[in-house]
């Protein structure tokens, strides 16, 4: 409003309250995605609670992209005083090509805001950020802030002169996609992490923070989590099935890695596992493609526990359906009691195991 904006606000009351996910990401923003194009407004502003994410809408009501606000912003400040940027290595290459076609220089720091405006101090960057629509303009403050970039973002629209869809259309155009591999707590991570830079020992490779691996058009970087036994995989490329199809690629060498090292432990003890859960003892799981390597004798027993487990699959499936109708005959029923409304789900599902029960009524 002090820009001269005029504005129509959506859920802007500060009282902790959020009629929908407040993570500013494309599935929770409808609403706004959906006004813009009905105010006919130029774009939509979205910040998350902290105000340190920032995200915004074209006049059409697509996605700018969390991307590429930091692009955009880092475009005006660069065309202005020109000078080094940095973002961490999990974001866009985009900001990479605008800074050297401001003839500036770029680095990426490890994930994290600590570590961004620590390479961005080091590099006298004048503008930095995350991929998640982080913000830092030290002419400020070392901080990710949301308002700051609003002001950079509308003031460069201005001086454009054009609508937000044709600024996003006028940067480089990459595609994300964003995976993970869950593992069992006994498998060596950092044995993973190590063979992947050994297989592309050729490529561009930074081990500051994972594994990332930047070849001419594309790039992934592989991450461990500090709190569980995953990897997380991130890859960019100019179009969304290219990203794919080379996340697919590097799960399948993973995946490889695994059954080698697997082969050369011998081990043969009792690997079987669960595939709502995580694999026993040595077990290998992965979600969406499960692997399990097993001794000859268990193989009988996995095939009936396999069966069992469809057929589970198929009564929940079955169960999702009637769910609703189920949670409104509760609801209407407050004065029934705990083991009456198990018996109604008993009657509708025919499931006779009580946990099952009890865990089918609080997940809802």
């Amino acid at each position: 409003e002090i820009m001269g904006v005029e504005v129509v606000k959506l859920y802007c009351e500060p009282n902790g309250h959020f009629p929908h996910n407040p993570e500013p990401l494309k599935e929770h923003l409808t609403d706004i995605s959906e006004l813009v194009v009905k105010e006919k407004a130029h774009l939509g502003v979205v910040v998350d609670p902290d105000v340190d994410r920032l995200a915004f809408i074209s006049e059409d009501g697509e996605m700018f992209g969390e991307e590429y606000t930091l692009v955009a912003c880092a475009d005006y400040v660069l065309s202005k005083t020109p000078g080094n940027t940095v973002s961490n290595m999990s974001s866009s290459r985009a900001l990479r090509d605008v800074t050297k076609a401001h003839n500036g220089n770029y680095e990426a720091s490890a994930v994290g805001e600590v570590n961004v405006v620590e390479l961005m101090k080091k590099n006298n960057a004048i503008i930095g950020g995350e991929g998640n629509g982080g913000i830092i303009y030290p002419e400020l403050h070392y901080g990710r802030d949301s308002l700051v970039g609003v002001a950079l973002f509308l003031t460069h629209l201005a001086n454009k002169k054009m609508t937000v869809s044709a600024l996003r259309a006028s940067y480089p155009e990459y595609y994300m996609s964003k995976n993970k591999i869950e593992l069992t707590p006994q498998i060596d991570v950092d044995a993973i992490l190590t063979a992947m830079t050994e297989k592309y020992k050729n490529e561009d490779i930074s081990t500051i923070d994972g594994v990332k691996i930047d070849f001419a058009t594309e790039w992934v970087h592989l991450r461990k989590s500090n709190t569980e036994p995953i990897i997380r995989i991130y890859t960019e490329a100019p179009s969304q099935k290219e990203a794919d199809v080379l996340a697919l690629r590097i799960i399948d060498e993973i995946k490889e890695i695994l059954r080698q090292k697997a082969l050369k432990a011998n081990e043969r003890e009792d690997w079987l596992g669960n595939s709502w859960g995580s694999a026993s003892k040595n077990g290998v799981h992965f979600k969406a493609d499960e692997i399990f390597i097993l001794p000859k004798e268990y193989k009988e027993q996995w095939d009936a526990y396999r069966e069992k487990q469809n057929q589970i699959r198929e009564k929940v499936a079955e169960l999702s359906i009637q769910a609703d109708t189920l949670i409104t005959r509760i609801q209407l029923a407050s004065d029934k009691t705990l083991q009456t409304m198990i018996n109604e789900v008993d009657d509708m599902g025919n499931i006779s195991l009580m946990d099952t029960k009890l865990k089918f009524l609080t997940n809802g």
